[in-house]
């Protein structure tokens, strides 16, 4: 009954493919050039990524071994070049919001001169009104009175140019104000414009990248982990922990922030493997664990 039951244990374990039986041995596979990374880059990448599950788990899972039976090739095809298609309209989005931040500081700060020199200008105007009606009045009544003694005349002489020279002066800070006003408008239509084509790339990249993939960005094949895409050494290090968790037989988790959370997006490195991630490796390596120890007991015993 031990032997069959031995067995039977055996046939259940070869069924079910546990690789769980560490540390796996891995070798960096074959590299596209188009991803710009070099062999060894890609090793350092891969130790951090093991990091993600040996640090806390305090066990050494995986080994870097030139002969290891364990490939892991970065294949570039459709998915990175969307990819960078992608980074390339975030790029653009970018210099897109910058320049209209741009433009909206240059058009606030016409807008606050524009004030500034409407109150000064306002200001003038009503104190060159009120000198005017007390000039023209002034004459009005030495015409009245047959004309003006000569000290007095003088003096409405000096009073006539000092209005001059302020309606002239009056007048040049009237263009200037007209300039600014011109400036603010075109300034304002260049705004409007680079807001609305900014809007027009906002919903091209929402068309075609406002969407959660699940992790399309590699595969684990039992023969091989394959990289697809990668925007960011931090992107490749949690795409690669996650296919080494699968290398480990480790199926997804319920929780986002986990490392086997079938989609991409709310892991952090920072805060590395989640209680579901730890209770997914206990509960494979348990199972594994079990089996392996039958199995060491029949070989004892044939022996």
């Amino acid at each position: 009954m031990l032997i069959a039951a031995v067995f039977g244990g055996f046939f259940w374990y070869g069924q079910l493919n546990v690789s769980c039986d560490v540390p796996i041995r891995y070798r960096i596979g074959t590299i596209d050039d188009r991803f710009g990374i070099e062999k060894e880059e890609a090793m350092r990448i891969m130790r951090a990524a093991e990091s993600v599950w040996e640090t806390p788990l305090s066990t050494e899972l995986f080994i870097y071994d030139e002969q290891g039976d364990l490939p892991v090739n970065f294949i570039f095809d459709e998915r990175q070049e969307r990819s960078n298609e992608e980074e390339e309209l975030r790029e653009n989005l970018e210099v897109k919001e910058g320049m209209s931040e741009s433009v909206a500081a240059q058009y606030d700060a016409l807008i606050d001169e524009f004030e500034t020199l409407k109150k000064q200008y306002e200001s003038r105007i009503a104190t060159y009104d009120r000198k005017l009606k007390e000039y023209n009045k002034e004459v009005s009544d030495w015409n009245d009175q047959g004309g003006a003694p000569e000290d007095a005349r003088r003096d409405l002489e000096e009073r006539a140019a000092e209005l001059k020279d302020e309606q002239e002066e009056l007048e040049v800070f009237a263009k200037r104000l007209n300039v600014i006003i011109d400036e603010v408008n075109r300034i304002g239509a260049r705004g409007n414009s680079l807001i609305s084509d900014y809007n027009t790339t906002v919903e091209e990249y929402n068309d075609r990248f406002a969407h959660t993939d699940e992790f399309a960005q590699g595969d684990y094949t039992r023969t091989a982990i394959n990289i697809y895409e990668f925007e960011s050494e931090t992107e490749l290090r949690i795409v690669l922990a996650h296919e080494l968790g699968h290398a480990l037989s480790l199926g997804h988790t319920e929780d986002e922030r986990s490392i086997m959370y079938h989609n991409m997006g709310a892991q952090s490195l920072e805060n590395g493997i989640t209680a579901e991630d730890r209770a997914e490796y206990v509960r494979v390596c348990t199972e594994r664990g079990v089996v392996t120890s039958l199995l060491r007991y029949v070989r004892a015993f044939f022996r």
